[in-house]
């Protein structure tokens, strides 16, 4: 799963149950968006734009699982276990654990402030804000 589950997280404000049951068939790379299908309300259910950097890192993360033999069919999880079990919300929570204690200790060995506890929600969150800084404050 690696880092390309945070940069989704990061730059599609997925809710963390969203990006565990995101499918390959949901993604449509070549227009630059994606489904967001099994959400917690009939509201949730959106298209997402990918950034370009968002859609750079899902081609990658392809190429990745093609090059381990992983399930890429339209009907396979984004982000799956070796075996193509689906991740689950602690899977990516101890990723995010991880990725910040490395990312610390290198922040603390330049001499910077250490990066506060990060969720899948702070994630999130840090999505909407960006959003609403690009669209000047426009919800629509």
């Amino acid at each position: 799963m690696r880092a390309r589950a945070r940069s989704t997280l990061g730059y599609a404000g997925l809710r963390i149950g969203e990006l565990c049951d995101l499918r390959r068939r949901a993604l449509r790379l070549h227009v630059g968006r994606f489904d967001v299908e099994d959400v917690k309300t009939p509201t949730g259910v959106r298209e997402v734009d990918l950034t370009p950097v968002l859609r750079d890192e899902l081609v990658a993360h392809r190429a990745w699982m093609v090059g381990e033999g992983m399930d890429v069919s339209p009907d396979a999880l984004v982000f799956q276990t070796a075996d193509g079990q689906p991740q689950t919300p602690t899977n990516v929570r101890r990723l995010l654990r991880v990725l910040r204690q490395r990312t610390n200790r290198r922040r603390e060995a330049g001499g910077l402030n250490p990066l506060p506890h990060v969720t899948p929600h702070t994630l999130r969150r840090t999505y909407i804000s960006i959003l609403l800084l690009a669209s000047r404050g426009d919800v629509k």
